[in-house]
């Protein structure tokens, strides 16, 4: 089991399925911020920001998650 990150909260960040069938991220005014693509700037709280494929998401100090369609 991978280690925890520490810059992550429960309820840090949600994806939710948009209705053409793609996705967003949604942060829940994390502490740490949620970023899009390496951006410098955090996504603005419980604002959906839609994902395309091979996006990446990235919560807390180390946690990236990479967005595939299919």
């Amino acid at each position: 089991m991978p280690p925890e990150d520490p810059g992550v909260s429960h309820q840090h960040a949600v994806l939710v399925q948009q209705p053409d069938g793609g996705w967003a991220v949604v942060d829940q005014n994390s502490t740490n911020g949620t970023t899009v693509n390496m951006s410098e700037e955090p996504i603005q709280p419980f604002v959906p920001v839609p994902l395309r494929d091979g996006d990446r998401v990235h919560v807390g100090a180390w946690t990236t998650i990479t967005v595939r369609r299919g």
